[in-house]
């Protein structure tokens, strides 16, 4: 009779599963007389064939936890003999669903055997694709021990074991960002400095950053670094800035199939180069001599005044300033 091991579960199961084009486990069909269930006696003698009555299967792993991209070794015993032409088939079952996986993913393992074979072990990659969608979580290895086929049909189970839980793909530390910088930077283009965000994470799969709770940028890189101008703000991105900003850097985890997101803030306080909505005294000079003096103008206002003067007067030399910063001079051509 089939043996129950100190630490796993030998139970019979059928009928045995086997690996469909996309890698998913479906049944296939078999003689119920073939399908022996709880004693191996009555195989033996519907098929011929001899059983040792102390048959048992062990199964273990070389890792508990595992990544995408690492490898997993199943291990298993046996104890007893089965007849020639038998084969011993490795899946993976997964908790939450039951579904099965053939393993390795690259066509499955069934290998032949026959009489005493002690120790026999499968290795192969943890992978997740789009037709084997091991999805993060865990999973049991379970090995079956089939009989040789009678007239095309299957052989029956003559045992099978699982292993202790595997978790795949889930993160070993929770998803992070190691580092987030906002700053204004000392670059600037016509009318402003230019913002600079810097950022490294981990266990995430894409960032987002955020102005004030809208959208800034999405779909960046993991880690990175970008230049923004207010130019580039308000016409790329449709957003203008405060004299205080919050900005947000939001990353979506790599491995949680749920809605799981790491954030963290800065404030940035913006000087009046940057912040199109502040005001400041204008002062235009010509060869000198001041000729406009406006209060509580915009820099962008200010600075096309101020060109539109040396436009229409190409010989003089023409400054200007808005607040203590002088904003447009050129030299004439007299």
């Amino acid at each position: 009779a089939v043996k129950e091991s100190d630490q796993y579960h030998i139970q019979f199961e059928g009928p045995l599963p086997v690996q469909t084009a996309s890698g998913i486990i479906s049944d296939v069909d078999f003689d119920e007389s073939l399908f022996v269930s709880p004693r191996l006696s009555l195989l033996s003698k519907s098929s011929g064939k001899d059983v040792s009555d102390d048959l048992t299967v062990r199964v273990e792993t070389n890792e508990s936890v595992l990544e995408y991209g690492e490898k997993l070794k199943i291990l298993w015993s046996q104890e007893g003999e089965v007849p020639k032409g038998s084969k011993a088939c490795v899946t993976l079952r997964r908790k939450t669903d039951e579904k099965l996986f053939a393993f390795p993913a690259s066509g499955g393992t069934c290998l032949s055997i026959a009489g005493e074979e002690p120790s026999r072990s499968v290795t192969g990659e943890i992978i997740r694709t789009s037709g084997y969608d091991l999805t993060p979580g865990d999973y049991r290895a379970i090995v079956t021990l089939s009989g040789p086929s009678v007239g095309g049909k299957f052989g029956g189970v003559l045992a099978t074991a699982k292993s202790a839980y595997i978790t795949i793909g889930m993160e070993k530390n929770e998803p992070e960002i190691d580092a987030f910088t906002a700053i204004l930077d000392g670059r600037s283009d016509q009318y402003s400095p230019y913002l600079f965000f810097q950022w490294k994470t981990s266990g995430v799969s894409a960032c987002s950053i955020f102005m004030n709770d809208r959208v800034l940028m999405t779909n960046l890189a993991t880690d990175g670094s970008k230049l923004l101008s207010r130019n580039t703000a308000n016409e790329d991105y449709g957003v203008d800035f405060k004299k205080v900003n919050k900005f947000e850097l939001r990353c979506q985890s790599a491995y949680t199939e749920k809605d799981s997101t790491v954030s963290e803030f800065k404030n940035v306080t913006m000087d009046s180069n940057f912040v199109e909505s502040l005001t400041a005294e204008y002062k235009g000079y010509m060869n000198d001599n001041l000729f406009i003096t406006t209060q509580d103008i915009s820099k962008i206002d200010a600075y096309e005044n101020c060109e539109l003067n040396a436009e229409n007067n190409p010989e003089a030399e023409v400054r200007c300033t808005w607040g203590s910063n002088t904003i447009y001079q050129n030299y004439g051509k007299g």
